[in-house]
């Protein structure tokens, strides 16, 4: 770590089980950490400190929190399958609990126009919520096994991932997915992310340790395959795209999303720094 010039910027504790999902705001000025040990809280990026008392789910341990797109509220997806939305500000639910789910919810994003809240789970099914009403708008089958990821791209494509080896893409406003699904990985996929600028669509398995990127556009694999020997936990772009970030097991690694290699320890430190300012600003 000392070797490529990163540094430790804080140590946030409270949690009192283990942390599942962190997410910033918007605006970088606020941290949301979801635990298992039933509670949301919400950090001060600048100071540390927690802004209001821990936001308890009477729901189970929480899969993952996101913020809305303006930042008002945030969303956590509990063990027992509920949604819960809270008001940041003041702590109180914004909406009746999410119910619908038959199994555990292991992922919940918004669209990027806040309107719509869609939820994965191991029932199989990916969920559309209104982020106003709370109300279900429909429900997206088509996976055969647990879905482990939703992610929503920057134009408000929605992409949902599955043990069953397969990425699918759906319309939100048609409620149907596109084409066929993406099998290019191969194996169970446990996180995704999109690029800033919708380019590219990033997919990783914890079970091999393998990356696959997909050009949106094209709606085909990049030739770019990225394995690492430990599984992928977690995967994000860089602000600019040009930085592909995996968390694995033990490790933390930095990729070139066009080449699939380490970029340049020059190159690193220089992005490195621009993607620390960019979170820690």
């Amino acid at each position: 770590m000392g070797r490529q010039g990163s540094r430790l910027v804080a140590t946030l504790t409270g949690h009192e089980h283990i942390v599942r999902s962190v997410c910033y705001s918007p605006d970088g000025c606020l941290l949301a950490s979801g635990s298992d040990d039933t509670t949301v809280r919400i950090w001060d990026t600048r100071t540390g400190a927690e802004i209001i008392s821990p936001l308890r789910s009477s729901d189970g341990c929480v899969n993952c929190v996101a913020f809305s797109p303006n930042g008002q509220h945030v969303a956590a997806a509990t063990y027992h399958g509920v949604i819960t939305v809270w008001h940041v500000s003041t702590g109180r639910t914004a909406l009746h609990p999410l119910r619908g789910h038959t199994q555990t919810v292991l992922s919940v994003a918004y669209s990027p126009d806040g309107t719509l809240i869609a939820s994965a789970s191991a029932d199989k099914s990916v969920r559309l919520w209104s982020a106003i009403t709370g109300l279900v708008l429909s429900v997206l089958i088509g996976h055969t096994d647990q879905v482990n990821k939703v992610t929503f791209s920057p134009d408000g494509l929605l992409a949902s991932a599955s043990h069953d080896k397969t990425i699918r893409l759906w319309n939100p406003q048609t409620k149907e997915a596109f084409e066929d699904p993406l099998r290019d990985l191969d194996d169970a996929i446990s996180c995704l992310s999109f690029s800033s600028d919708g380019t590219w669509l990033a997919g990783g398995s914890v079970n091999t340790g393998m990356v696959r990127i997909w050009n949106v556009a094209t709606y085909q694999a990049t030739p770019v395959l990225i394995k690492i020997p430990s599984g992928i936990q977690s995967l994000v772009f860089s602000p600019d795209g040009s930085v592909l970030v995996l968390a694995a097991f033990h490790t933390i690694q930095c990729r070139d999303p066009r080449s699939g290699t380490r970029p340049p320890t020059k190159h690193f430190r220089r992005k490195y720094r621009a993607i620390e300012q960019h979170i820690f600003h």
